[in-house]
């Protein structure tokens, strides 16, 4: 499957099987590998990419390139910095370099049969629930942009060093966030329940005495005092710091109550109108805030 030459016509300059020297004909961009040749899923990621990515942050205007790994030898996108790559059967060294390129993998469908870099951030669909990999709603197109353009911003963590600093660290701070840190993103909030690993993890962790832990998280009380509740020495930040509960205590501080929350009604008014004209976005009211969600929106775009 060697490259030939990449001076032909415009369609077929986007099988990257004509392009002579993959790594530094993409070595400035940072690569998307998506390895779904299935049409529905490719259209649906470059609808996502092309239509709210490139749209709201324009800076990857210039700076990403997207490759699908297809079974087809016809281009579906004749677009600027977006690939195909054909009927790979064997490992061959122009499959090598756009490994050695990629930021981001995107497997929405069964995992592939070829070897990938597993240690940059992948996206899979929300129904995959490896907690190593980070979830998306492949039909929400602004869900998967605003994830993509989050990984993109994403450099792989040194596992080595990290390891090495906390060998040799003997006082050590841990500073957790909750959704899309310990658990992935997920479309409905109520699924983001703690996994058996992560709680043991987290134990694990606590009963260091070098080490000092907390979850700062905009959940609320109740959600941290149910599923985190039980861990010794951890920390707790409800509402992204409104409340905060010690480890070992078992009273929370309200860090608002002196706080005038008189704004609260105005502002839901205004997110009930909007959820009124956009089906599929709720309201979530806590004591600090309110949030309007509109992951599940019926039109992202529009909302």
């Amino acid at each position: 499957m060697s490259p030939t030459s990449i001076n032909h016509s415009p369609a077929k300059d986007h099988l990257l099987t004509r392009i002579e020297n993959i790594k530094d004909y993409l070595s400035s961009k940072r690569v998307i590998l998506c390895y779904d040749s299935d049409i529905k899923t490719i259209h649906r990621v470059l609808s996502a990419y092309q239509q709210c990515l490139l749209s709201n942050h324009l800076y990857w205007s210039n700076n990403t390139a997207i490759v699908f790994f297809t079974s087809l030898d016809t281009p579906l996108s004749n677009m600027k910095d977006v690939y195909f790559y054909p009927n790979v059967s064997k490992i061959d060294i122009e499959y090598r370099d756009l490994i050695s390129l990629a930021a981001v993998n995107i497997i929405i469908g069964q995992s592939p049969t070829i070897p990938y870099n597993m240690n940059i951030p992948t996206i899979v669909s929300h129904f995959n629930k490896n907690p190593n990999c980070i979830q998306a709603n492949i039909d929400n197109k602004m869900e998967m942009a605003t994830i993509i353009n989050d990984t993109l911003y994403t450099k792989p963590l040194n596992t080595s060093v990290l390891l090495n600093a906390y060998r040799n660290g003997h006082k050590r701070l841990f500073l957790f966030d909750y959704d899309g840190t310990l658990t992935p993103i997920v479309s409905n909030p109520a699924d983001a329940q703690p996994t058996p690993t992560l709680l043991h993890n987290l134990d694990v962790l606590c009963k260091d005495p070098s080490n000092v832990v907390w979850i700062i998280s905009g959940r609320d009380q109740t959600f941290l005092d149910t599923y985190l509740g039980k861990i010794p020495r951890l920390g707790l930040s409800a509402e992204h710091g409104s409340f905060m509960k010690k480890a070992g205590l078992n009273s929370w501080t309200d860090m608002l109550k002196d706080a005038d929350m008189s704004w609260k009604n105005t502002a839901l008014a205004i997110f009930q109108k909007y959820t009124h004209s956009n089906p599929g976005t709720v309201i979530e009211q806590k004591k600090s805030s309110i949030t309007w969600h509109y992951r599940n929106a019926v039109d992202t775009i529009e909302t």
